[in-house]
């Protein structure tokens, strides 16, 4: 993997990756930092099931699989809770926004996990879902072995 490091605060963070799939990378962020929590929101049976099965085998005590639509829950027990909202292949930019709003703390980022179409998702932001969000930050990021390469589009919460 070639990356721009992710600025990393000391403090355990809770994390919450929206549209989890297989557990990508909520399960990665889990094992890399087991201090932090990461709730991993999922609507498919299947691929919680799959996810509490990863989780146990890899000893992690800080995963949570929830199977929960994640707008419901950005309204209810998930509404301003999370130090980090993480989204990969989730959602177009301008949807996950608002979502990241509702779910982040003040101060709270979003790592929007995105490749080749980054530049059109950021050119179809309407400016309103912009505000509440300190400038972007953008961290390349590249998998040599699968010929895979993308970047993460961080925005903070105000």
């Amino acid at each position: 993997l070639m990356a721009d490091t992710l600025p990393w605060p000391a403090e355990p963070l809770d994390i919450v990756d929206v549209g989890s799939g297989a557990g990508l990378p909520g399960l990665l962020l889990a094992l890399r930092h087991p201090d932090s929590q990461v709730t991993s929101l999922e609507t498919v049976a299947k691929k919680i099931t799959f996810q509490g099965e990863a989780a146990r085998s890899l000893g992690l005590k800080n995963f949570h699989p929830v199977r929960r639509n994640v707008f419901e829950f950005a309204q209810g027990d998930g509404r301003h809770r999370f130090d980090v909202m993480t989204a990969r292949a989730f959602a177009a930019l301008k949807d996950l926004l608002p979502l990241a709003a509702d779910l982040l703390r003040p101060g709270g980022e979003l790592w929007a996990y995105k490749g080749a179409q980054a530049a059109a998702e950021e050119a179809a932001v309407p400016s309103a879902a912009l505000e509440g969000y300190a400038p972007v930050q953008r961290h390349s990021y590249r998998f040599d072995s699968a010929d895979w390469s993308g970047v993460i589009l961080v925005y903070r919460k105000r």
